[in-house]
């Protein structure tokens, strides 16, 4: 037997004993190094119907983390069953055991037949489910802008569920605080809309998108004059703005209400406040 470092050469004598013959070979043990298989951190893909499946596994870059600087490799897939798998995996990539699908990947120098392994860890994530809330309405403070009560956004969105990031952006991408003022105020008149993204904490990459509004409604406008005049011969005055509106309420300088329609009758001088809404 010689010794060498890998390599080892072994001599094999055939001896005929009735002859005292003898032969002999020699054939060599070479021990071939073990290729490496770079641990993998696991992969999230986003689920998002919850059923388990993701569309939308990344597996771009897993030949060259599994390789490192390693060359003149092949690598190969089986799944939990043993089967194996395309190589390159498709990308991206859909899971076929829902939740969480080990892959075994296996890399082998093809000159030796030597190989290593390592898993492959797919795990979905749930896609966070949304509610696209109400526009919100208020009514014009100037020039088309407005406060809003934005208390309810956030519930109306994601309901009780728990482990979301809320954020929200203006229509230009500026990110707004979160959560939003409740008292908030427009940046552009008359109509606005709020972007609304929430991620699943424990995954960014898992996120849904909605949107709502904000809507300065214009204030309702009394077709009626400052100052009427009213005859001595005269019993009464008739006065009437527009039908369409949803509430009158006239008092008189007295702050009694006189009338809760769309017209009056004034029989008296003095001061009088007409209020509409719509």
């Amino acid at each position: 037997i010689n010794l060498i470092k890998n390599e080892e050469i072994i001599t094999v004598k055939v001896k005929n004993l009735d002859t005292n013959c003898a032969s002999e070979t020699t054939f060599k043990l070479i021990v071939n190094s073990l290729p490496i298989a770079n641990s993998l951190n696991k992969i999230t893909g986003c689920d998002d119907n919850n059923d388990g499946i993701s569309e939308f596994f990344d597996t771009s870059n897993i030949e060259a983390l599994v390789l490192g600087n390693q060359t003149g490799m092949e690598i190969t897939y089986f799944d939990s069953n043993g089967n194996q798998l395309p190589s390159p995996l498709p990308n991206p990539y859909t899971n076929t055991v829902s939740n969480q699908e080990t892959i075994t990947v296996r890399v082998s120098k093809p000159q030796t037949n030597c190989y290593a392994e390592t898993s492959l860890i797919l795990a979905t994530s749930n896609k966070p489910l949304i509610n696209q809330p109400q526009p919100l309405y208020a009514c014009d403070e100037g020039n088309g802008f407005s406060h809003f009560d934005t208390s309810l956004i956030e519930s109306q969105t994601i309901g009780n569920q728990t482990g979301l990031l809320v954020t929200y952006f203006d229509e230009n991408g500026n990110k707004l605080p979160s959560p939003l003022p409740k008292n908030f105020q427009n940046t552009v008149a008359w109509s606005q809309t709020i972007n609304i993204k929430v991620e699943n904490q424990l995954n960014p990459l898992c996120y849904s998108e909605t949107s709502f509004k904000l809507i300065t409604n214009k204030l309702p406008q009394i077709n009626l004059e400052s100052d009427y005049i009213l005859c001595d011969l005269e019993p009464s005055i008739y006065l009437a703005t527009d039908p369409n509106f949803n509430f009158w309420e006239w008092k008189n300088k007295d702050n009694t209400i006189i009338s809760n329609s769309f017209e009056a009758n004034l029989m008296e001088a003095g001061s009088y406040t007409l209020r509409v809404s719509k």
